[in-house]
């Protein structure tokens, strides 16, 4: 029932050198990988539904291709089937030989054979300006991510005369689902660009596991025969001002993208989440911190979103470094770079006066958590808040998730990521809020003054022996916003004041 993003790392035996293919002359049913069979491909979109066949048994009707055609058109989908050709370096859709997987897991793993001439030397696949193209790993080897970007890119160290595509890597992970119905699909788009590692594709929580847990996250191999998508769509922000405009040109794979990592390694699996390790002289001296931030809405949905600092960045947009939104979802959220969208961002610094505003995306009514997933190369003393303009509180993101609730709609005004609070007291009323003495009474014991709450009178109660001097008296939630002020408190033993209903 699951689709995934595949291409051949061989061409058809007996043809040119990096020739293409079609998957019936080149897919095997590899369960006895010493001795493969030819599949059986059927052509009904329920044919391989049933228990596992021997051979196995594929459908024909989900194979499909996206090549350089126009961007956010899905109807651009073209059907293949087992029999189409596809050049070297194109992807396709595949979907798996059983449906006895389940509808909350894939136990089932399906071993292929791809028999053919090895794909070698230079590849290169023509995209359009204002194109999307699944494309994929063509080569019996795994390839690193960050070498084909900078291969495929001019700006951010790149070495192409165009910048051919917007440096970023889209790659759907489909996580479960017992349908073939398109609106009940459960999956997305993992992220990846010229950070180490990227963002998994947004979840629904309640219909996957009970955890919470996100999809895989990508790294920076990318395993043999993995398709992914590349954009070359001009990049607008929400005033309609075009940002940025890949060139197009020609998608380029070369053997100096090659890297030996077998799949055993953990190193290079279809999104598994593995252990990078360094490849280039020119980074093994840079240390990215970077802050994982997540967002569970009402309705369930999960959102991760990477924010790393580098030297080679801005705070505008930065090619290869901004990963934009490849797909909106119900409910949501993304950093807001200038009107951009993004999933990924990069920045100089997370300094004091480095300030990340964030949007959200609500439908239901309800409660949403935001929350730190992960930090890497983060000093364990530096702070990390998050900033509510409309509740004018700043919370300590280290300290544990912020919850709080939104009517439905796009919130772009309210959320920020900050590095730095000033430690004053709120001042809601003006300067100053009360008259203090010049010589006031400072309380070495602050057990001489002790507060009660009373919840049916709506009171708190201020006890106070020795009557001493009370300025003034600031209520506070837990999320650090201000609720109250009392700046005529008399000097009495029992002090009453009326409270809201907190």
């Amino acid at each position: 029932f699951n689709y995934n993003y595949w291409t051949s790392p061989v061409s058809v035996q007996g043809a040119a050198n990096s020739s293409g293919f079609t998957m019936r002359n080149v897919l095997w049913d590899g369960t006895d990988s010493n001795s493969p069979t030819a599949i059986n491909y059927q052509p009904g979109y329920p044919a391989a539904d049933g228990a596992k066949t021997n051979p196995i048994t594929k459908s024909d009707y989900w194979i499909f291709k996206f090549d350089n055609r126009l961007a956010d058109d899905y109807d651009s989908w073209r059907h293949i089937g087992s029999t189409g050709f596809l050049k070297t370096g194109e992807g396709h859709t595949m979907k798996g030989v059983t449906g006895d997987g389940g509808v909350l897991a894939i136990p089932l793993n399906q071993n292929y054979v791809y028999r053919g001439k090895p794909n070698n030397g230079e590849i290169t696949l023509t995209m359009d300006k204002e194109r999307n193209y699944l494309v994929g790993n063509p080569y019996p080897s795994a390839i690193d991510s960050k070498k084909f970007i900078l291969d495929n890119i001019r700006d951010s160290g790149g070495s192409n005369s165009n910048n051919v595509f917007d440096g970023t890597i889209y790659l759907w992970d489909h996580f479960s689902g017992a349908t073939h119905i398109l609106r009940e699909y459960i999956g997305g788009y993992a992220v990846l660009n010229l950070f180490p590692e990227g963002v998994p594709a947004i979840a629904t929580d309640d219909r996957i596991n009970s955890t919470g847990e996100l999809g895989k996250t990508p790294k920076q191999f990318i395993p043999v025969s993995q398709g992914f998508f590349v954009n070359s769509s001009k990049l607008v922000n929400d005033q309609g001002v075009v940002i940025f405009t890949p060139d197009g040109g020609n998608i380029t794979f070369k053997n100096s993208q090659r890297i030996f990592e077998r799949e055993s390694s953990g190193n290079s699996i279809f999104l598994k989440p593995e252990t990078v390790t360094k490849t280039g002289k020119e980074e093994s001296n840079i240390i990215v911190p970077m802050i994982r931030i997540s967002f569970k809405s009402p309705k369930g949905y999960l959102r991760q979103l990477l924010v790393g600092a580098h030297p080679s960045t801005t705070n505008g947009f930065d090619l290869g470094y901004d990963a934009p939104m490849f797909e909106y979802n119900t409910e949501d959220m993304y950093w807001l770079q200038g009107g951009n969208t993004l999933v990924i961002q990069g920045v100089p610094d997370f300094g004091k006066d480095q300030v990340l505003p964030l949007g959200i995306r609500i439908e239901k009514e309800g409660e949403f958590k935001i929350k730190i997933d992960e930090l890497k190369n983060m000093n364990p003393d530096h702070t990390i808040y998050l900033k509510d303009k409309v509740l004018d509180t700043i919370h300590d993101l280290r300290s544990g998730p912020y919850t709080s609730t939104s009517k439905p709609g796009e919130i772009t005004d309210r959320f920020q990521l900050i590095f730095y609070k000033e430690q004053s007291t709120p001042d809601p009323i003006g300067d100053p809020v009360v008259d203090v003495p010049v010589d006031p009474i400072i309380i070495d014991d602050l057990t001489e003054i002790s507060l009660l709450h009373s919840y049916t009178e709506n009171e708190m109660m201020v006890i106070n022996p020795k009557e001493l001097e009370i300025y003034a008296i600031y209520l506070f939630d837990m999320n650090g916003k201000l609720l109250e002020v009392f700046d005529e408190i008399p000097s009495e033993k029992e002090i009453r004041l009326k409270v809201n209903n907190f």
